[in-house]
């Protein structure tokens, strides 16, 4: 997919934000929000959380990529080595129907992913609310 109307800053993480990836009460993320488009169509609503110190500058940055793990690995030397993910269905609130243009209502799928690095480490919190009309979730377990 293709990304747009990305946005992102450092702020101070919230307490979902430390939880899922592990960190100290005054610690900072990059939080980068965008909406993933597949033929122009956008079928993903999306929130990554990353922690500030582990990937420094990224937060300055004037644009994100739309591949982010190439990225980790490239300019910070991250390598992503699993992901672990929680799959729940919800109903699209008014927001979410906006950005979705779906009814309000329309059955979504929630992804709520972790990734760790090499050294366990999570390194990225990222929610994805998807869109499956005409579409499915694929997952290859190995």
């Amino acid at each position: 997919p293709d990304s747009i109307d990305v946005r992102h800053q450092i702020v101070r993480a919230t307490k979902a934000e430390r939880q899922a990836l592990e960190l100290d009460r005054d610690a900072k993320v990059i939080r980068i929000e965008r909406t993933r488009t597949w033929l122009e169509r956008p079928i993903i609503s999306e929130t990554i959380s990353l922690p500030d110190d582990l990937f420094p500058a990224l937060g300055d940055r004037a644009e994100i990529p739309n591949t982010l793990y190439d990225l980790f690995h490239k300019e910070f030397s991250v390598l992503v080595v699993r992901a672990d993910e929680r799959i729940t269905a919800i109903a699209a609130d008014a927001s979410l129907a906006a950005v979705l243009s779906v009814p309000e209502g329309s059955p979504l799928l929630k992804v709520d992913r972790t990734a760790f690095a090499l050294d366990d480490r999570p390194l990225e919190w990222r929610v994805s609310i998807c869109m499956l009309d005409n579409a499915h979730y694929f997952a290859r377990l190995k």
